[in-house]
């Protein structure tokens, strides 16, 4: 027997809630970065461009935000008689047959993770989904499944992950110390890129996120410039 998960309503109003909660004081801090990179003043026209950055910065969120939106309700997790079988608008197909699960971890109140032998062979249920308790129970039927560790590092750790590139780049951007420029330059390089290889490697990370990884080109143009300039300097 075949059945569909999708997302409940509820879910879409906390979601972008808790989307909005994060997004918003991440992009205020990287504009503000940004600004203070590039001029570090206070003047009509710092003001002017700051003022038109945070109006493109509303407007590309709200964008994304609805896109995404429309991209989750789009989700169908078809449960079928031997296998699991994520169905997504700008996702791969992606299944996992319940010969290759090795494990399953329950997050209380979060939901249910599904690993296989691979590491990027996995999928996470959260509680959200319609009927989660059958779809839980039915897997339940396949392995065991493991009660996780409560913890209560999860959005701190999240948050110093994301904040760490941006203040090594900040740092190797604005400092003209030759070994502080090299030491920051190397480390927001090196988390960059290894974001990079994980976005582009991970298949429930959307095409269309893959594609707009080009981003990232003229960072590493710039942080590499500074460290150049500041080596034939010294």
């Amino acid at each position: 027997m075949t059945t569909e998960h999708r997302f409940s309503e509820a879910f879409f109003y906390s979601f972008t809630k808790r989307t909005l909660s994060i997004a918003v004081p991440m992009a205020l801090l990287a504009v503000g970065s940004g600004w203070f990179i590039s001029k570090g003043g206070n003047d009509a026209t710092s003001l002017i461009v700051l003022g038109i950055l945070l109006a493109l910065m509303a407007f590309f969120m709200a964008r994304a935000l609805q896109r995404n939106k429309r991209s989750l309700r789009s989700f169908c997790l078809q449960l079928e008689n031997d296998r699991l079988v994520r169905l997504q608008e700008g996702y791969p197909r992606f299944e996992i047959s319940f010969a290759e699960i090795t494990k399953l971890t329950d997050w209380p109140g979060r939901g249910l993770h599904v690993q296989a032998a691979s590491h990027h062979h996995s999928i996470f249920l959260p509680t959200s989904l319609e009927r989660f308790d059958e779809l839980r129970g039915r897997l339940a039927e396949q392995h065991v499944i493991e009660i996780a560790a409560p913890t209560a590092w999860g959005l701190p750790k999240l948050i110093g992950i994301m904040l760490g590139p941006l203040i090594a780049l900040v740092v190797a951007l604005r400092a003209n110390s030759p070994l502080v420029v090299w030491i920051a330059g190397s480390l927001a390089i090196t988390s960059l890129i290894g974001c990079a290889v994980y976005l582009a490697r991970n298949p429930h990370v959307d095409r269309r996120t893959k594609r707009g990884l080009w981003w990232l080109i003229p960072v590493f143009l710039s942080i590499a410039l500074k460290m150049w300039f500041v080596l034939g300097r010294g």
